[in-house]
């Protein structure tokens, strides 16, 4: 990897704006800035890198997508707020990091059209697996109750 990226923040689900789909509502009077042509030896400067790198990473949600995240995050974090109050600083960030990228992968397991609720249990028992000092039996009942709740919002929707 170079330099210059590897630092990148990943955008979160909030930060996102929201985009309509219809053709109408699409501004194509906007001038894009495109960085110069480089010289056949020249390298890219580390800004010419990240510039570019964050004007194509940057996914388009749509409302529906934004909410069904928030909901899963809401399922996820649900009867955690103690544990997660009684890890180390270090840990809280590891295991919130984590959830939100879990939560981001269930969203894209939920759209399809045959769930596929292995994965989502073994994604939650992966990030359950964070916390220290949990029982086995608990992290596997606990995903398995959040993954019925998952799959009953999934109905629902």
């Amino acid at each position: 990897m170079q330099k210059g990226l590897k630092n990148l923040e990943i955008p979160k689900v909030e930060q996102i704006p929201a985009t309509e789909k219809s053709s109408e509502n699409l501004d194509f009077s906007q001038n894009i800035e495109i960085p110069k042509t480089l010289e056949k030896n020249e390298k890219p400067t580390d800004s010419q890198t990240v510039q570019s790198a964050q004007v194509i990473s940057q996914p388009v949600l749509d409302e529906s997508e934004i909410q069904l995240t928030k909901d899963i995050e809401n399922i996820l974090e649900r009867d955690l707020k103690d544990l997660y109050m009684n890890m180390p600083r270090q840990k809280q960030v590891e295991f919130k990091k984590k959830g939100e990228e879990v939560a981001s992968k269930i969203s894209t397991l939920i759209k399809e059209t045959k769930i596929q609720v292995k994965k989502i249990i073994n994604l939650i028992i992966e990030w359950l697996g964070i916390i220290p000092g949990v029982n086995r039996i608990f992290i596997k009942q606990e995903a398995k109750i959040k993954t019925d709740k998952i799959i009953a919002l999934k109905n629902k929707k």
